[in-house]
């Protein structure tokens, strides 16, 4: 299958810049690089497993797999998984994690969007005794678990230790059920450590200009959220991500302030990014 990923704009690349902060002023751009590798698609299903070593050095980094398991009355449990962390496969350890959530039944892993940012906010799935891992699709007697079923192309947020050096990155793929199955279709990940990359993305985020401390303000109380900008910016924009990178608000921002009623949006946390052509701020905040 045909591989159609991402060259990233410069307005873009700053609509994803919540870590540059944490990029060291000594580290050269020359150095930042999106290492990106396209694999024949590869198809799993119940009894099938297969290993990715993200970053080619001869040891893998994730596994996925496809189990089963019938009741007693005769009813089968069909799932398909990615594992960070399988000592009896020797694949990966504790750091190398999924984006996700827990669910009813498990961990289950966050079918991305393009251009969800893949950074420290994670939200990381830490469970070292399950294998860091992640349900992408299941069938669980019947009923269908997971985000990935039904949404065709989706990423999966990863991060990995290389060399001692934490690496974020991204593995697109499908899942689905009837039957269970994932087809991993290809990956990336951002080989200056510790600094973020934007899903489907093969630009490296280093470089990108964060605004400085106190140029903006982000408030939430109670379902609202206030902006307040304490200088003059170039074609400042507001916009408003969930955790899974989905954009929930998006608008200029004028007068260098305003108020933004999320009321219809469920609780959690989301991310302010103010976006100008001097940089961008970035903060995270929960609604309730």
């Amino acid at each position: 299958m045909t591989k159609n990923y991402k060259l990233v704009t410069a307005q873009k690349l700053a609509a994803y810049s919540a870590m540059a902060a944490a990029i060291t002023a000594s580290m050269s751009d020359a150095n930042a690089e999106v290492i990106y590798t396209d694999i024949d698609d590869v198809t799993i299903g119940v009894g099938d497993i297969y290993q990715l070593d993200i970053d080619a050095d001869g040891t893998a980094d994730f596994m996925f797999g496809g189990g089963s398991t019938m009741s007693s009355g005769g009813s089968t449990w069909s799932f398909v998984s990615a594992f960070g962390y399988v000592t009896s496969y020797t694949v990966g350890n504790a750091d190398n994690q999924i984006i996700g959530y827990t669910g009813s039944f498990y961990n289950y892993g966050s079918a991305l969007e393009d251009g969800a940012l893949i950074g420290p906010d994670g939200p990381w799935l830490n469970y070292p005794s399950l294998s860091n891992s992640a349900v992408l699709a299941s069938n669980f007697y019947g009923s269908t678990y997971g985000q990935f079923p039904g949404l065709g192309e989706r990423f999966m947020g990863i991060k990995f230790s290389s060399k001692g050096n934490l690496h974020y990155g991204w593995i697109r793929v499908v899942a689905d059920i009837d039957p269970v199955y994932a087809t991993i279709m290809d990956y990336a990940y951002e080989t200056v450590n510790d600094v973020p990359i934007e899903a489907g993305s093969t630009i490296s985020l280093v470089g990108v200009e964060e605004l400085s401390a106190g140029t903006v303000n982000v408030y939430a109380f109670n379902s609202s959220v206030r902006v307040v900008v304490n200088q003059d910016l170039t074609s400042p924009q507001i916009r408003i991500t969930d955790l899974h990178g989905a954009t929930v608000f998006t608008a200029p921002l004028n007068n260098r302030q305003a108020t933004i009623d999320l009321k219809n949006f469920s609780t959690g946390n989301y991310v302010v990014s103010v976006l100008s052509a001097e940089g961008t701020s970035n903060k995270q905040v929960f609604i309730n």
